[in-house]
């Protein structure tokens, strides 16, 4: 049975230079002598006058009457709260622009599955939780076909209509891991996950433009 075009897209959330001072003109004295590393290290462990005179105690004493701060707990809604984790792992994700590949971004890649067994695929940036990457695995019209990029076995190479940004825009992925192993257990996955969206595809999941 022929599979109907997809569009459908999945839900996506989303050193000044020091001033110089100027140093007053001091009188000239005779440079003392350069003290060896023996007196260095002696003199880091004789404790100040303030030490000797319990000086610190003194400063930590009293009633402060600091105000009490409290932090308000921010709940992030990422929208995969109502999904299951079908896979994950983390990579390096990069996209083909201006004829080279250029990186998009680190994080978990990640296949998700939906409360229908839809699945996903998903890649946040790490640092920013920036969406880099948002699909459904759909292996359709040379789409989401998973080809190993020439001269590594750690990373796969794929097609797809993503939905990272407002508007869905065609992409060419790199995912590349940090062993080998783990970049075979992705293709299984991802085959895994594509065939189950096909026959959701068959039964209507999906929808229909």
């Amino acid at each position: 049975m022929a599979v109907e075009e997809v569009t459908t897209k999945p839900d996506n959330k989303e050193a000044a230079e020091k001033p110089v001072v100027e140093k007053p003109v001091a009188e000239e004295k005779k440079p003392a002598a350069e003290p060896s590393p023996a007196q260095e290290l002696a003199a880091t462990n004789e404790p100040t006058a303030n030490e000797d005179a319990g000086g610190e105690e003194e400063v930590t004493k009293g009633d402060w009457n600091l105000p009490e701060v409290k932090l308000k707990e921010v709940q992030v809604v990422t929208g995969e709260e109502d999904e299951e984790e079908f896979w994950k792992c983390r990579a390096k994700l990069y996209r083909w622009r201006d004829a080279e590949w250029k990186e998009r971004g680190l994080g978990d890649a990640k296949l998700l599955k939906d409360k229908e067994g839809k699945v996903r695929f998903l890649l946040r940036q790490e640092k920013t939780g920036k969406v880099a990457a948002n699909h459904y695995v759909i292996p359709k019209d040379g789409n989401c076909t998973l080809t190993p990029n020439a001269g590594s076995d750690k990373i796969w190479v794929w097609s797809v209509l993503d939905c990272a940004e407002e508007e869905p825009v065609a992409e060419r992925f790199g995912l590349r891991f940090g062993t080998v192993e783990n970049a075979a257990l992705f293709k299984q996955k991802f085959e895994e996950a594509g065939n189950l969206n096909v026959k959701l595809m068959d039964d209507g999941a999906f929808g229909k433009n």
